[in-house]
Order: C-alpha cells, then structure tokens, then sequence
C-alpha cells in the first residue's frame, strides 16, 4: 500500500510541479526543457521509494501512551 500510494503521491507532485508551477504561475520556465517521460518516471518512482520506505519504519512507530500509562 504506501509503494502504490507513494506512486500515486509522486504522480500528484508531478502535475503540480510541471502544471501548476511551470505553466500556470509562469515560474520555473526550465523545467520546460525537462519534461518528458524520464521527469514523470522519476517522480513516481521517487514517490514509490518514499512510500516503501515509510512502511518498512512504520512498525518502529509506538504510541507515546501505551496500555494507559502516563
């Protein structure tokens, strides 16, 4: 699930970089000569790494109050 959902996260920040920064705020006009598959690949696989990653540390995550203690 977080591969996936890390992919899907990467994929969002894809269109937000490409879409949202680059063509409708005119920002970062570079990134015109970068957009290509290799750019939305990379982000997805960033995005997946991330999300593997996060669920291979999840199980270090402990609730700070635990069985009611203080």
């Amino acid at each position: 699930v977080g591969v996936i959902g890390g992919g899907l996260l990467g994929l969002a920040i894809y269109g937000i970089n490409l879409y949202l920064f680059t063509r409708l705020l005119g920002w970062f006009e570079w990134c015109y000569a970068l957009a290509g598959p290799a750019l939305l690949v990379s982000h997805i696989a960033f995005g997946a790494v991330a999300g593997g990653v996060y669920e291979l540390l999840d199980h270090y995550d402990v609730p700070f109050n635990q069985g009611g203690e203080r």
